[in-house]
């Protein structure tokens, strides 16, 4: 039985399944397979998901502050409003991924693989996109990524517009047709390891 901080390892839910409102804090759903899980306005916060198939999830406004994604697979799910600060998605894979406006300031997505995904106008202050391949038409268009790490990460076809890249750090990073048209790069660390000026605005000065 689901419930919080229950032990719920290697559960496996009926596609579809509905979770809306339910607070299932701590709650251990490591291993689960829990395709198409509809869990609107939920509390999973602490929980624990890696090497979960949470492919299609829909949670709108549902919190999942300081949870565990390592591993998982998060194909085509919906989450706008989302709010995970402190979040560790190390090594998650998105597919067709709406985070629209997600509240994920400090979150972990090193080394994760992002395709194809929705990340406009996000809160990700401080996140860390370390080593990540970030690629297929990703936007993060008017996203606050201010002091946010992309240090090594390979982007191609990815979206900048508009973002706050303040004091972000691409240090290393692998560029390839990404647009900061209109983003504000001051004082970013560079690819190249060099300071941008301030007013860095759609370049690196």
């Amino acid at each position: 039985m689901l419930a919080p901080d229950a032990d719920c390892s290697h559960t496996v839910l009926p596609a579809h399944s509905v979770l809306d409102d339910r607070d299932l804090s701590h709650i251990n759903l490591d291993h689960a397979v829990m395709p198409l899980l509809v869990a609107s306005r939920a509390h999973f916060d602490a929980a624990e998901f890696d090497h979960t198939d949470l492919r299609g999830l829909f949670g709108l406004d549902t919190k999942f502050r300081g949870a565990r994604f390592a591993n998982t697979r998060l194909d085509s799910a919906d989450g706008i409003a989302t709010q995970l600060p402190d979040a560790n998605f190390t090594t998650a894979q998105f597919r067709h991924v709406n985070a629209h406006e997600i509240l994920a300031p400090w979150g972990n997505f090193g080394a994760a693989t992002i395709t194809d995904s929705d990340f406009g106008d996000a809160d990700l202050v401080r996140a860390s996109f370390a080593k990540a391949r970030i690629q297929g038409n990703t936007t993060f268009a008017g996203a606050d990524l201010e002091g946010a790490s992309f240090a090594g990460a390979v982007f191609n076809s990815v979206d900048f517009t508009g973002a706050n890249l303040q004091e972000t750090d691409f240090t290393g990073a692998a560029l390839t047709a990404v647009n900061f048209a209109g983003a504000d790069l001051s004082a970013a660390r560079w690819i190249d390891g060099r300071r941008c000026a301030d007013f860095s605005i759609g370049r690196c000065n």
